[in-house]
């Protein structure tokens, strides 16, 4: 109960002060895309410069924590496809944002941010791994199975090494990615930062936890809940316990993770559903209600999950 309050309690504060400013219009839609910019192009990229340079390189053995974190997700997208066709006799595309809405995870505004401030720096480089891989790991299969889905002619001419270099390339475009690259070819070069630019990128991450989860409850103040619920909540179920305890069962038992990475990949599996699958809903223009529903749900539910999940991880 302690860590709820100490910890749990704070970062759930900033996304209710963000929902109610939202909700309130004390900002509007401009305002939080600006907000949402300063963190993604300034905030984050500042924090990840200095732990990433301050810290050694992950080695190869690292990379336990992205298998064991993507071998859940894949499991997870089957079994909510496969649930979703047996229950709801969904058609594919509709089965591609059900099976994502399952196992994409918030990782930069909710993700991050609650990892670092639960276990500071030492859980910033885990994240970081988990990262980099998320959308060139999960999107691919999630556009096939729409493109597919919909009967688009170009459906069969996309293969998907196509979808794969799409993917790889809105990655790479990323700030986030960007300022991860940059910050691992300094530190490999051997650089220490200088006192100022250490300084700098110090205040500048502090920033990234309070202003992310106000950025994100602001967000989520213009979602309405709509459209079949039976659906939105099976995405809500897969996400917040499917997927957080497959991918512990993977990281314990099979990839032998130390605590701190199990504790990471766990809580990174735990948190609610990305903001990612909305767009891509959007985009295509499929299932768009049961996806906005099932995020405001997963944020509001995840409170609870996570007021549970993390003591029992730390």
């Amino acid at each position: 109960m302690q860590t709820i309050i100490e910890v749990l309690l704070p970062i759930f504060g900033f996304i209710a002060c963000g929902y109610g400013a939202g909700r309130f219009r004390m900002i509007n839609e401009d305002g939080i895309k600006g907000i949402m910019n300063f963190v993604l192009y300034f905030a984050i990229p500042a924090l990840l410069f200095r732990i990433v340079v301050n810290n050694e390189l992950p080695g190869l053995s690292d990379l336990n924590i992205v298998f064991a974190y993507y071998s859940g997700c894949f499991i997870v997208f089957v079994a909510t496809v496969l649930f979703g066709r047996v229950a709801f006799k969904l058609p594919l595309d509709q089965l591609g944002i059900l099976g994502m809405g399952g196992m994409y995870s918030n990782t930069v505004l909710l993700g991050l941010p609650l990892i670092f401030s639960i276990l500071g720096e030492a859980g910033v480089i885990p994240v970081l791994l988990i990262i980099t891989f998320h959308s060139i790991f999960t999107l691919p299969i999630v556009i096939i199975f729409i493109e597919i889905g919909r009967g688009r002619r170009d459906a069969v001419q996309r293969s998907p090494g196509d979808v794969l270099m799409s993917a790889i390339r809105g990655t790479i475009e990323n700030p986030v990615i960007i300022a991860l690259a940059f910050s691992f070819a300094w530190a490999a070069a051997g650089l220490d930062i200088p006192g100022p630019l250490e300084r700098f990128a110090e205040l500048m991450g502090h920033a990234v936890a309070p202003v992310a989860l106000f950025a994100m409850g602001a967000s989520l103040a213009g979602y309405k809940i709509a459209g079949a619920i039976a659906e939105s909540l099976t995405m809500v179920g897969f996400k917040l316990f499917a997927h957080p305890a497959i991918v512990w069962v993977l990281g314990r038992y099979v990839f032998d993770l130390e605590p701190t990475a199990l504790a990471v990949a766990t809580m990174m599996a735990a948190v609610p559903i990305g903001a990612n699958v909305f767009n891509l809903a959007h985009y295509y223009e499929v299932y768009l209600a049961r996806v906005t529903s099932a995020v405001v749900i997963s944020v509001a539910l995840s409170i609870v999950t996570l007021s549970v999940l993390v003591p029992f991880l730390i």
